[in-house]
């Protein structure tokens, strides 16, 4: 199986896991559906043989106007599992979380102060990066932008060949704004093995 399906598989299992656990699943459960969505059809695509995978539908969500829940999400994590299982795939490599000893880990500057710096390890999650956006402080039509770029950057980042520019021109759009989220989108692309940390410095 490709690589880049199998790495996105593990990666949508994480969001799962971290917004059930954390109790996320309102904030960016639509990102995390949608998420799904694209991969099942690139993964049907890869397999048309395969019969349990062509069974597999999209998720209909269940929250209040359409958007997705706790149960929502949960039901995403299942189908993962149940693609993983389809493929072969050995289900406990999904359970890096849990393990917690298989999780990329990056090293970022802690902006906090600024007479020291400082580094600290963190994987920067779909999670944080909401709770960033929800933190702040502008206009909603503006807030609703940069959403809209954001959700565009999770696009491009799931891709196999991601379109850099458009990574770029996302960032640099929400730097306006925030520097610290713009900061945390460059260190999610770094994740995804896009390298544009230079771009926001």
């Amino acid at each position: 199986m490709d690589e880049y399906l199998v790495s996105s598989l593990k990666r949508l299992y994480d969001d799962c896991y971290n917004a059930i656990e954390e109790d996320r699943s309102n904030k960016v459960g639509d990102a995390i559906v949608d998420r799904y969505h694209e991969l099942l059809e690139e993964i049907q695509d890869e397999f048309p043989e395969n019969d349990r995978i062509q069974r597999l539908e999209n998720i209909e969500t269940s929250g209040y106007g359409g958007r997705a829940i706790a149960t929502d999400v949960q039901e995403v994590k299942f189908a993962v599992t149940s693609i993983a299982d389809s493929l072969g795939l050995d289900s406990e490599d999904f359970k890096n979380i849990e393990g917690g000893s298989d999780m990329p880990i990056i090293q970022i500057k802690n902006e906090q102060s600024q007479t020291q710096e400082q580094t600290q390890q963190q994987y920067v999650t779909v999670e944080e990066i909401q709770e960033e956006v929800d933190r702040l402080m502008t206009s909603p039509e503006n807030r609703q932008l940069i959403e809209k770029r954001i959700e565009e950057f999770e696009s491009e980042i799931e891709k196999e060949n991601p379109d850099k520019e458009r990574m770029i021109d996302a960032i640099s759009f929400v730097r306006d704004t925030s520097t610290q989220l713009a900061s945390k989108l460059a260190m999610r692309a770094l994740q995804h093995g896009v390298n544009i940390i230079e771009y926001i410095e």
